[in-house]
């Protein structure tokens, strides 16, 4: 994978620097696909502008998440993955089916 830089507020763009002031009031930090993201304000705002339409739809934001994670997973995006886990799990996806699919194993589940 290639190595990006994962910018702070200080060394943001200043084009990214609201966006990611307030992902960090929303969430409580900036995630690192972000962070990274933020070199280009164009790109951030694109990415945020997706995940905004995305919110609208009718899945559940737990069905968000762990579409997003399985994307991730899909793309292979080693910034990614991390945070849309920690998302699904906040959501109230269960653990194990994080790590199976995180995993790459199979889900059997009757639930």
């Amino acid at each position: 994978m290639t190595d990006y830089k994962v910018h702070t507020l200080e060394t943001a763009p200043e084009g990214s620097r609201e966006r990611l002031r307030a992902t960090e009031l929303k969430v409580g930090f900036i995630p690192n696909m972000l962070a990274v993201m933020s070199e280009s304000p164009v790109a951030l705002e694109a990415y945020q502008g997706i995940q905004g339409t995305f919110a609208k739809s009718t899945l559940s934001n737990a069905e968000q998440q762990f579409t997003a994670l399985s994307i991730s997973i899909s793309n292979g995006c080693d910034y990614c993955v991390p945070v849309y886990s920690m998302f699904s799990a906040k959501a109230g996806v269960p653990q194990d089916i994080i790590d199976a699919v995180r995993d790459g194993n199979p889900i059997e589940d009757d639930r």
